[in-house]
């Protein structure tokens, strides 16, 4: 792997890590709500082990996609900041889905569902491919 790779990877780890101590700290500081399902609560009633495998089956894809990125020049920066924004959250909600069988969101805005540092993360990340994939197609 390049060493111009590694800002990408550092980027996502940072995000990961984030993401991680703010989901600890707010466990035992806020209000939190448990989510059992995707983003947006949706989905909350299947069972954790479907939720965990759909996870992991859209992790993967997105790892791989971002390994094929990483490997060729023909993408921008932007890009692969982009998936390692989207790598980094699915992780975060990933890793404690595997632990709790629940994703901590704490973060409420109006009348949005709760959400957190990884979703944060995600959306930006998908945002900004698909502004992305606009402005290439222009």
């Amino acid at each position: 792997m390049k060493n111009e790779n590694l800002k990408y990877i550092s980027i996502g780890i940072i995000i990961l890590a984030i993401d991680l101590i703010s989901k600890y700290y707010a466990n035992s500081h806020f209000k939190i709500s448990r989510n059992t399902g995707f983003s947006f609560s949706l989905f909350n009633t299947l069972p954790p082990f479907i939720i965990i495998l759909i996870s992991l089956v859209f992790l993967i894809i997105v790892i791989l996609l971002t390994l094929n990125l990483l490997k060729t020049t023909k993408y921008s920066s932007q890009a692969k900041y982009s998936l390692s924004l989207i790598i980094a959250g699915s992780l975060g909600n990933l890793i404690e889905r595997l632990f709790h069988d629940y994703v901590t969101d704490f973060i409420s805005i109006l009348f949005w569902s709760p959400f957190n540092i990884a979703d944060i993360a995600i959306v930006l990340g998908i945002a900004s491919l698909v502004i992305i994939l606009f402005k290439d197609k222009s």
